[in-house]
């Protein structure tokens, strides 16, 4: 549940109060009486500070250019899925099944939860975690087929492929550009 945002609307107004709710992971705290404009907009922040996050998820694991992986998500849930596929990221038997039952939830729930924090379906969110990862190898020196069976593809000319498709330009090119796209 931790993409899901939650705001306390109670009628405990002390300063305590709000500072135990806050510490328990509450998103926002809102006291009796309360004004109903207020209350849309607290949620309307909170699902747009979502949206905003979901993006830039979304949006650093499909673009091209260099990779920001390194970066750790402020979602204890996508740190984990981070930890996991990185430390199988050789592993070409890694699929959304194996996620799954790593982080010991349903295949759909994994899948719920990536396209809601991500934008991007488990296979997609995996995938393009491995791809964000070759484009280092490859800055490193490492050869395109070296890369492939480093970041779990079984076929380098199929890794040629979705690198091709998300960085728009194959591995050779990358590298002579420096991974600059």
């Amino acid at each position: 549940t931790s993409h899901i945002p939650v705001i306390l609307l109670t009628a405990r107004a002390s300063a305590g109060d709000r500072l135990e709710g806050l510490e328990g992971g509450a998103d926002d705290y809102l006291t009796k009486p309360f004004q109903l404009p207020e209350l849309v907009l607290r949620i309307h922040n909170q699902l747009e500070q979502r949206r905003r996050v979901r993006d830039w998820v979304h949006s650093n694991m499909t673009n091209g250019g260099r990779s920001q992986t390194s970066v750790l998500s402020t979602d204890p849930f996508l740190e984990k899925v981070y930890q996991l596929i990185s430390g199988r990221l050789g592993d070409s038997s890694l699929s959304a099944d194996a996620l799954a039952e790593e982080l010991a939830v349903s295949r759909y729930t994994l899948n719920r939860k990536l396209k809601a924090l991500t934008g991007l379906t488990t296979s997609d969110f995996i995938r393009s975690y491995r791809l964000k990862r070759a484009g280092e190898y490859l800055i490193e020196g490492c050869s395109s087929s070296e890369t492939a069976y480093r970041v779990g593809f079984e076929s380098p000319a199929y890794f040629t492929k979705c690198f091709r498709e998300l960085y728009g330009m194959p591995p050779s090119e990358f590298v002579r550009q420096g991974g600059d796209k």
